[in-house]
């Protein structure tokens, strides 16, 4: 034995594996350490158990890597629990597979030190019992690199007890991968001091399944970056017992992205506390699921500055419900933006409470459908301040069953440019309370289609100062309902130009009494057009001093089918200036009962040439005073039928002075009858260019003492063409005098009858040189007697040619003396 002791390291190492495998345990028990350690590779290997189990201790921490790895796993699998007394050095040599072979016991009994020698392969490739086999204290020891070697295998094999050991550190180490493979329940005994240690990596890398079975008591503390590890799918597994056991601290740390994963019942099992931890991003981040869970009570307690920070598009997503449950300072922390989206269908969740308590910038920012929605109990709710803020389209967008429910305190509260967006309908359905308290300028500022609008009512409860402020405009645009609503209290409002904007429809509707309330300026305000409008039972209700206030331009603006409608009361206070103003139409369509309106005092006012277009029915019913009146100027306008239409007691009234004012035309129509029937008088008063005009026919309507009467001076306007046409009765009614004014051209006109039909006074009166241009044709007419009456002179003045035609019987009618002065 001593000489095996004796031999060097050197001798020892070329000893061969068979030679090594001779030894007796007695010689193997004496080698030095030195000496095992110098044992070859192969000698190692032939070492039995026996063998092996003569070495101590420090002849087993002597052998090297080469000697270790040569082990065979039946000699690992021998090294007992006393003998594993290999450094971690050592151990850290071994191979797996002779790791393998150590014993649960050899594997629990390590020391910190040797457990530190194992390399990550050895870790790994620990069997399932001997990876259980470690203690918490062993746990406790391991490094973070083998840690991290762990296999997934092994990881779901650790046990409660062994990650106890574990400080916060290693647990640091642990990947997402290993910490999936671990239990929940193992998961659940953490620490929170290990909790604390377990990467966001890690925590990120959790099931879903494993999160939601994580408890309440290890969630809360997970730190900030553990919290923003985790995933929205994890975060939709919280229950809502989770839920209620967050921190506020958890919450805090959640990122707006986490905040969109949790699910609606997750949402819903917040406290209000916890809710109001949110920041405003982190609301943000609130998707539709989520806020669908929102509790009445959190909704209730949601802090103003949260509600500020909810976008349109989540404000849209809450429910009736929700946004009822809204306090005041909360609705009016929302953003305009935010309350411009509320929709129609959520505005019935409002309170009266709300309504009547949200700031007038939000309700100016709800949308024209939404504020159509609010009932006429939330309508009346709003303050006058609340209303002042909102557009002109907003009210428009209050829609007609809300305007009309307005008390008049509130509607009459709506500046100029709100009253501007109130559209037709919105005004036809608003109530006489509502337009009445509303003021002149108020009333004004309504668009013309919403003044048109106004109901018949509407315009009965519209005062004159209200009707005042209309613009011209306007008042066209009232309809003809709400026009003959008026009352005649309000139509006194109306101005001069007021008056004229009023349309030829619009004046066709007012009614009698009203007519007879406007004042004169108004009337003479109405346009040309617009009097076209008035009936003629309007017309005809006016009272004379209304119609004798007319103005001139009034008068003649009047159509003929309104004049027809004045009365001969009314007609009879119609003035000089306004006879003489009226159109020839409107004369031309007087009634007889018209005309004997027209008093002899303003007759005179009408113009010649109105006269002559009097229709004969009227000029017919002038009495006597009236056709009195007629000056000679205005006679030359009276017409033949005019004359003919006359009764013998009117046309005998005519003055002489009139008659001779009768114009040429006139004279020239006049027929028989009416010549015939005019006294001596009124003949005087016509000259002889007038007497010249009268036709043929006319003049054999004179009597012949008629025709007497006339002066010289008339008869000198004869032409032969009448004197031709006289009859027998008015030649011998002609005086000598008369006869002998006339010249020899006209007596050239007297017929043959004529002509027998003188008398010897009457020729004796000729002059010679008057006799002498008689015709033959007249000279050879003359009676026997008035021949034989001619003095020698007249014989003696006779041409050879009027000699010639004297016929025999003429010729033996003459006396001696008067043949001698041939």
């Amino acid at each position: 034995m001593s000489s095996i002791s004796g031999l060097s390291a050197a001798q020892i190492s070329n000893l061969s594996s068979t030679f090594i495998s001779y030894l007796s345990t007695t010689q193997i028990g004496a080698l030095a350490s030195t000496q095992v350690a110098a044992i070859s590779s192969s000698g190692v290997s032939a070492l039995s158990t026996t063998q092996l189990g003569s070495l101590n201790t420090t002849d087993l921490t002597s052998l090297t890597k080469g000697q270790l790895t040569a082990l065979t796993t039946t000699q690992a699998a021998y090294l007992s629990t006393g003998q594993v007394a290999f450094t971690g050095a050592q151990l850290g040599a071994l191979l797996s597979a002779q790791m393998n072979q150590f014993s649960t016991t050899a594997i629990s009994g390590l020391t910190s030190s040797q457990l530190s020698g194992l390399t990550a392969t050895e870790v790994t490739g620990l069997a399932n019992t001997q990876f259980q086999s470690l203690t918490s204290t062993q746990f406790g020891e391991v490094s973070a690199t083998q840690i991290k070697a762990i296999s997934t295998t092994e990881a779901g094999l650790i046990s409660t007890t062994q990650l106890g050991g574990l400080t916060s550190s290693q647990v640091s180490s642990i990947s997402a991968t290993q910490l999936q493979n671990i239990t929940t329940t193992d998961i659940n005994a953490f620490t929170t001091t290990q909790a604390a240690g377990l990467t966001s990596t890690a925590i990120g890398g959790l099931t879903t399944t494993q999160f939601a079975a994580v408890s309440t008591t290890l969630i809360p503390e997970l730190n900030a970056t553990q919290t923003k590890a985790l995933t929205t799918s994890d975060l939709a597994q919280l229950s809502t017992t989770q839920v209620s056991a967050l921190s506020t601290t958890f919450i805090s740390n959640l990122s707006s992205t986490q905040v969109g994963g949790l699910t609606s019942t997750a949402v819903g099992a917040l406290t209000s506390t916890q809710f109001n931890t949110l920041s405003t991003t982190q609301v943000g981040g609130l998707g539709a699921t989520g806020l669908a869970g929102l509790s009445t009570t959190n909704a209730g307690a949601l802090a103003t500055t949260l509600a500020a920070a909810l976008t349109g598009a989540q404000v849209k997503d809450l429910t009736t419900t929700q946004l009822g449950a809204l306090s005041t300072s909360a609705l009016n922390g929302l953003t305009t933006a935010a309350v411009a989206s509320v929709t129609a269908t959520q505005v019935p969740g409002f309170t009266t409470t709300q309504v009547g308590a949200i700031s007038s910038t939000n309700l100016a920012a709800l949308n024209g459908s939404a504020l159509a929605a609010l009932s006429t109990t939330d309508i009346n709710q709003l303050a006058t301040t609340q209303l002042g803020d909102l557009s002109a389209g907003s009210i428009a967008s209050l829609g007609a069953t809300n305007l009309a429910q307005l008390s008049s305190t509130l509607f009459s509260s709506l500046s100029t440019t709100q009253l501007g967006g109130v559209t037709a309908s919105e005004v036809t359905a608003l109530s006489t309370t509502s337009l009445s308290a509303l003021s002149s300028t108020q009333l004004n500022s309504l668009t013309t289609a919403a003044v048109g609008a106004i109901t018949g009512p509407g315009a009965g409860a519209i005062d004159s100062t209200q009707l005042s402020g209309l613009n011209a405009t306007r008042v066209s645009a009232l309809s003809t309902t709400a026009v003959a609503a008026l009352t005649t209290t309000a139509l006194t409002g109306l101005a001069t130009t007021q008056a004229g904007a009023l349309t030829s429809t619009q004046l066709h509707s007012i009614t009698t009494t009203q007519a007879d309330n406007l004042a004169t300026t108004q009337l003479n305000g109405l346009s040309t057009g617009a009097l076209s409008g008035l009936t003629t039972t309007v017309v005809g209700s006016l009272t004379t001093t209304q119609v004798s206030g007319l103005s001139t331009t009034t008068v003649k603006a009047l159509p003929v089918a309104q004049f027809a409608g004045l009365t001969s009361t009314q007609v009879g206070v119609l003035d000089t200036t306004h006879l003489g103003a009226l159109t020839t139409s409107a004369v031309a369509s007087l009634t007889a009962t018209q005309a004997s309106g027209i008093t002899s005092t303003n007759i005179p006012g009408l113009t010649s040439t109105q006269v002559g277009v009097i229709s004969t029915t009227a000029f017919a019913s002038l009495n006597t005073t009236q056709l009195g009146a007629l000056t000679t100027t205005q006679s030359a306008g009276v017409t033949t039928g005019e004359l003919a239409a006359l009764s013998t007691t009117n046309l005998t009234s005519l003055a002489s002075t009139q008659v001779g004012g009768l114009s040429s035309t006139t004279l020239k129509g006049i027929s028989s009858t009416v010549l015939g029937g005019l006294t001596t008088t009124q003949l005087g008063g016509l000259g002889s260019t007038q007497i010249g005009v009268l036709t043929t026919v006319a003049l054999a309507g004179v009597s012949s003492t008629n025709l007497a009467s006339l002066s010289t001076t008339q008869l000198s306007g004869l032409l032969s063409t009448q004197v031709h046409s006289l009859s027998t009765g008015q030649i011998t009614g002609v005086t000598s005098t008369q006869l002998a004014s006339l010249s020899t051209t006209v007596l050239a006109g007297l017929s043959a009858t004529g002509a027998g039909a003188l008398n010897s006074t009457q020729v004796n009166a000729l002059s010679t040189t008057t006799l002498a241009g008689l015709t033959t044709t007249t000279i050879g007419a003359l009676s026997t007697t008035v021949i034989s009456n001619l003095t020698t002179t007249d014989i003696g003045s006779l041409t050879s040619t009027q000699a010639s035609s004297l016929t025999d019987t003429q010729l033996n009618s003459m006396s001696q003396t008067q043949v001698a002065a041939l």
